[in-house]
């Protein structure tokens, strides 16, 4: 039996003691709760550096920097394209970028609110799907809650941000620009960030392995296009 399966179980029945028996069901030791600890311990590590594009393989590699590159290289090249394929959104809408120059600085507190509100959604399925607290019959709503959570925070960061714009510009349609974009870019990162764990569950993926990469380059690409989209958009119709 698998050792996180095992502590799931003492978990849930609040054992001190699980029984070891072989085939015939002879017993030949027990499992205690300072063992379980330890498991809990490792199991939590391992996540963690899933999480992080890199595994616990590291530290028997030593100072071998080629194989420590290795494991991190894999994932960290799915950002690479990623990013990438953000600088053709962004030169896509070049041309309006030159045309409206204070849409410039406003990109980097939307695409870096994007990114955190993308990870806590991602990081609150994965811990409950690794807790069982979430099964797949509970993913549909979870990602519906998320969707919700991230427009709320979205609709308030975004009157936020409008003021801001209205400040700097002194026009109304700066403000609606910058606020609206930041309301849909945080509701579909928060959508983004439950979706992609979810299906790579389905697909039987592990999601603390491919799910940063993969929001990342999500809410980059989604989050530039929303952005400039909806800007230009209110400039050209509203300005």
């Amino acid at each position: 039996m698998d050792q996180e399966d095992v502590a799931k179980m003492v978990e849930r029945y609040d054992l001190l003691a699980v029984p070891v028996v072989d085939e015939d069901y002879r017993l030949c030791g027990i499992i205690t709760v300072d063992d379980v600890i330890d498991i809990i311990r490792e199991e939590a590590t391992e996540d963690i550096y899933r999480m992080a594009g890199t595994s616990d393989d590291e530290l028997l590699f030593g100072h071998n920097s080629a194989k420590v590159a290795r494991v991190r290289l894999p994932w960290l090249l799915i950002t690479f394209f990623g990013s990438l394929l953000s600088g053709v959104v962004v030169a896509y809408f070049q041309g309006s970028i030159t045309e409206f120059a204070l849409l410039v600085p406003f990109m980097p507190v939307i695409m870096a609110m994007a990114g955190n509100v993308g990870s806590q959604s991602a990081t609150i399925l994965i811990r409950g799907v690794a807790l069982c607290k979430i099964n797949h019959a509970d993913m549909v709503r979870v990602t519906f809650k998320e969707i919700r959570v991230g427009a709320i925070i979205g609709l308030t960061c975004g009157l936020l941000l409008a003021v801001v714009g209205y400040l700097v510009d002194g026009t109304v349609v700066m403000g609606l620009a910058v606020g609206v974009s930041m309301l849909c870019s945080l509701t579909i990162a928060a959508f983004t960030g439950a979706f992609v764990p979810a299906t790579l569950i389905k697909m039987n993926f592990d999601p603390a392995v491919a799910s940063s990469p993969f929001i990342t380059m999500l809410n980059d690409i989604i989050g530039l296009a929303v952005y400039f989209g909806t800007a230009v958009t209110f400039f050209r119709y509203l300005g």
